[in-house]
């Protein structure tokens, strides 16, 4: 959730600098209307355009959603399960204990010894891709 978080804002604030700069104004054409002795020059002008204004409103408006769930999504995330208190599952009473325990604290009944993983074990994707490396070879 933590992950999704951090992407929603950077995409947000990415969102947000893009519609910021949108152009929400038009240039017109310089022209000449009329003939002869009685026409008269009409020079390029910049126009606001209202309909763009509210182009680049709802896209701010979107922008500032997102950048909120994103912040909530990074927040929510950034907790920990069981008040910050990280541990095992306790196997007979499912309660959430310390890792060195060896009696539970809420049953009172022994707990089996914990295995560690050695330092040299691979674990997740880096073992996953080795094994498909060996594989293909």
């Amino acid at each position: 959730m933590k992950i999704i978080g951090i992407g929603l804002i950077a995409l947000a604030v990415i969102w947000g600098i893009s519609a910021i700069n949108m152009n929400t104004s038009i240039i017109t054409e310089s022209r000449t209307v009329g003939e002869g002795i009685y026409s008269t020059y009409v020079p390029s002008q910049t126009i606001h355009n209202l309909s763009l204004a509210d182009h680049r409103r709802n896209h701010l408006i979107g922008a500032g959603i997102s950048l909120l769930a994103g912040i909530l999504l990074f927040g929510f995330g950034s907790l920990q399960p069981n008040g910050g208190m990280q541990g095992r599952t306790c196997p007979f009473c499912a309660e959430t204990i310390k890792e060195e325990a060896k009696i539970c604290r809420y049953c009172n009944k022994d707990l089996p010894e914990l295995k560690r993983a050695s330092h040299s074990q691979q674990s997740g994707i880096l073992s996953w891709f080795s094994n498909y490396a060996k594989r293909t070879r």
